[in-house]
């Protein structure tokens, strides 16, 4: 059901010794991360088959809090216009101002540079969505640069991912 590690020699070991099992024919491995090192561990990584599901949302209440409270992977600063049907309090526009070291946001009448909904919001909050892929998608509008700001400051390096479903 689950197969944790504390860093990549373990996991490997746990993996080897799933592996070394005697009289197993088919080994299942259920939510797993979307970049699962694991796949790149096979001699012919197409013989195993990835089925690619949701397992953690995203579905942010405080903006100022939120993007306050996380590190973002490169210095930026950007204002963000939020569009939020379900809770018309939330809309508006707030100046993020973040980088490694941690990050403020306040709302602002300041012009947007990016546009989006809470939905793409929460898609992106965690890392593991691109800020690139949701604006080549139409759902993320700003100027080209502001983009490439946004995409770079809220990329992770792991994917976020839950091991289990709650």
């Amino acid at each position: 059901e689950e197969l944790i590690s504390l860093d990549g020699e373990a996991y490997s070991a746990l993996w080897q010794y799933v592996f070394g099992l005697d009289l197993i024919d088919t080994i299942t491995a259920p939510f797993r991360r979307s970049d699962e090192p694991l796949y790149h561990q096979f001699s012919d990584s197409r013989r195993m088959l990835r089925d690619i599901r949701d397992g953690l949302w995203i579905r942010v209440v405080d903006v100022e809090a939120a993007l306050a409270g996380r590190r973002y992977s490169t210095e930026g600063c950007l204002s963000i216009q939020v569009t939020d049907s379900f809770r018309p309090a939330t809309s508006g526009t707030y100046v993020l101002e973040g980088g490694p070291d941690g990050a403020s946001c306040q709302r602002s009448s300041v012009p947007a540079e990016v546009s989006m909904s809470i939905a793409d919001l929460g898609a992106v909050y965690l890392g593991g969505t691109r800020v690139a892929s949701l604006a080549e998608a139409g759902r993320i509008t700003g100027e080209g640069k502001a983009v490439a700001t946004a995409d770079l400051m809220f990329q992770s390096s792991a994917a976020p991912w839950c091991p289990m479903m709650f």
